[in-house]
């Protein structure tokens, strides 16, 4: 297979995830440490519970990791956003009232991402501890499944 035919495969599954819900738990070894998969277990089955169509994925530390367990929901047509210090309690919270609901419990928020930013939820790279931050080899991290090597080719600059 040649490389442009795998990056247009990578960013056509890649581009599916862009229609539904996808909460990415921060699962570096930081996130771990601090309860990131006992998290994800009970995001798991609450979303089980509730019959819903979500896809959670494990994604690498964004360089926050005094505020993990990190996760972030990413809702189509709405910026994906951040939330630092998940408890099983605000993760129960979160399926509840912004998965199921459309309240996305701002005052848990750590900040947004995404091109139609909340204008109640900071921007994430705009907050004093990531806006001097410049990412360059590691601007994929926290936001692609480290383990998936399509996410990495998908979100690739242009190769011509």
């Amino acid at each position: 297979m040649k490389y442009k035919q795998l990056l247009k495969e990578s960013q056509e599954e890649y581009l599916l995830l862009e229609d539904k819900t996808v909460i990415a738990v921060g699962s570096a070894t930081c996130g771990r440490s601090a309860g990131a998969q006992e998290i994800s277990s009970v995001l798991k089955e609450e979303i089980a519970e509730a019959g819903l169509d979500v896809e959670i994925i494990e994604v690498g530390c964004i360089g926050l990791c005094y505020l993990e367990p990190l996760i972030t929901i990413i809702k189509p047509g709405h910026p994906a956003i951040f939330y630092g210090h998940v408890t099983k309690k605000l993760a129960k919270q979160l399926v509840n009232e912004y998965l199921q609901g459309n309240n996305p419990l701002q005052e848990y928020a750590l900040g947004t991402v995404g091109a139609d930013d909340s204008e109640e939820i900071p921007i994430l790279f705009e907050t004093p501890v990531m806006k001097p931050q410049v990412r360059r080899i590691l601007r994929n991290c926290g936001l692609i499944d480290p383990s998936n090597i399509k996410h990495y080719i998908a979100r690739e600059v242009t190769v011509d």
